[in-house]
Parts: C-alpha cells; structure tokens; sequence
C-alpha cells in the first residue's frame, strides 16, 4: 500500500513537472515574440508623451488667452476648442485573466489600492483576477470592468476601452514593467498627456510649438491616434513583464518539484530495499524450517 502511494505521488509530481516547463516555455516564447517591440517602441512612446503633455499645455494656453479676449472684448467669440468638455480622472488597473503569473499582479493591485485610498475619481479594473482581486477585497469600491485577452495581438482588440478612456482629461494607467527577466516591477503612468509619470516621480514639461492647420486638429489627432498606441505599448509591456514574472515563478516550482521528485525516489527505493530484505529474510526463515524438517 504504501509503494502504490510513492508511486501515485512520484506520477502527480512528474506530471506537475511538466505542465511547470510546458508553462515557462510557452512563456519564453511569449517574451521573445513581444520583448524586441516593446523595447523598441518604447523610448519613442516616451518622448511622443512628452510632447503629447506639451500640446496639451499649450491647448490650456490658447484658452487662457481667449478668455482674456472674450473679456476685454465682448465680440469675440471662442471657438470649438471649449466644447470639448471631458469628465476628471481616471485610474486603470491592468490584471490579467488567468493566474500563475507570480506576484507582480498582486504586487500592481496594492499600488493601485494605495491609489483608491488617496485619490478621487473613477476606477477601470482590467481581467478577470483583478476582478477577482477587488470583489475579495473588505473594502469595496465601485468600478467598470473591461476584459481583455491575455494575449493582447491587434489594436482593435483595445477600442471599447480605448474609446471609454477618451472621455477623462486624465488616464494614470497601474501595471507591471518588464525591466529584465529577473525584476518586475510595479508603476503607473499617465497615457493622456495631463502630466507625466513613472512610479512616483513627476515631471513638467514646457516646450512651445507652432500648429498646422491649427492646435484643436493637432490635439484631436493625439487623442484619437496617438493616445491608443501610448495605451496599447503599455498592455503590452504588462503582458511582457506577466509573462517574465511566470518564468520566475516556474523556475522556483521547478526547484521546489525536483527537490520533492528526489525525496520520492529515495522513498521509493528505500521501501523497495527494505521490501527485499523483508522478503530474503522470509525465505532464509522457510529454509531454516525445512532444514529442520528433514
């Protein structure tokens, strides 16, 4: 009984085993497919930010100045630029739909619960675990769900959520960052050009441009285009850092099954000595009682 036991859990540990290397496989995979994009597009999603921010400053500008016309002088009327009425903040939590990701989810969560703790405004959980994150949760807060796949592959995918979050005048965006296989870390960062930010740092940008055909264009071309790559990259570096975070996670369960899959098979050979010499001993005894039955 005891054997058949060793050996029920030596199949279930080979067989965690291999769903463990199958998992980080699949992950490498996953990293070497979107890691060089990421990385790539990354500096130049940083500093069409920043300019982003800076349009957007000086969009404020011309409506500053126009409201100084509109009160020296009565005739002067604003244009569509004032209609562009946005509700105030909102914070984005990106989870993701299934689990073994390691930590980093959990650690993006709390960075994010700090944010409902100190701030207003609306909150977006993305994934079926951060949902499940915030259900579990004691205190609970009213927010809007997105689902999104894991495996984020096309931009359309992103424009139901991409065309609600349009509608804030300022989108701080919670997620993991892939830094290098073995660090992932927790930030947020702002996707709608109100001001800049990486993790808890702020900083203000003030450069002065000339628009053609005018700034209400230029803005609205940030906004429709510019805006969806800024919050695609940034899906995109959270799946990337998802995905390095399970490699940690299954090399640590790999270490963790080998460790076990030895204790087993020392188990089982032990038992297996111990079975033999039980069953010598049990044939000396019967030769020993022959002998004496001649």
């Amino acid at each position: 009984m005891q054997n058949k036991n060793i050996n029920l859990d030596l199949e279930m540990v080979r067989t965690i085993k291999m769903l463990a290397q199958s998992y980080e496989e699949i992950s490498v995979i996953k990293i070497q497919k979107v890691r060089d994009s990421v990385l790539a597009t990354h500096n130049f999603l940083a500093k069409l930010s920043e300019v982003f921010f800076d349009v957007k400053s000086s969009y404020k500008d011309e409506i500053e100045k126009m409201l100084l016309k509109s009160k020296k002088h009565k005739n002067v009327s604003l244009p569509s630029l004032m209609n562009r009425n946005k509700q105030g903040r909102v914070a984005v939590f990106l989870s993701s739909n299934s689990k073994l990701y390691g930590t980093i989810i959990n650690n993006v969560f709390d960075l994010f619960w700090q944010d409902i703790t100190k701030n207003d405004g609306e909150y977006i959980v993305v994934g079926k675990y951060g949902k499940e994150l915030m259900e579990g949760h004691d205190h609970k807060v009213k927010y809007t769900y997105f689902d999104l796949p894991d495996n984020l592959t096309t931009i359309e995918q992103l424009k139901e959520l991409a065309n609600y979050l349009t509608k804030f005048e300022k989108v701080d965006v919670y997620y993991g960052k892939f830094e290098n296989m073995i660090n992932q870390i927790p930030v947020f960062i702002n996707i709608s050009g109100e001001q800049l930010l990486e993790t808890t740092a702020q900083v203000e940008h003030k450069t002065y441009f000339g628009f053609e055909p005018n700034l209400e264009d230029v803005l609205t071309f940030f906004e429709n285009q510019v805006f969806s790559s800024l919050l695609s990259q940034t899906v995109h570096e959270a799946e990337l850092a998802r995905y390095a975070s399970r490699v940690r996670e299954m090399e640590g369960a790999l270490v963790n099954i080998n460790i076990a899959e030895t204790n087993l098979n020392i188990k089982a050979r032990k038992y297996k000595l111990s079975n033999d010499n039980r069953k010598l001993i049990e044939n000396l005894a019967g030769i020993s009682l022959w002998e004496q039955n001649k």
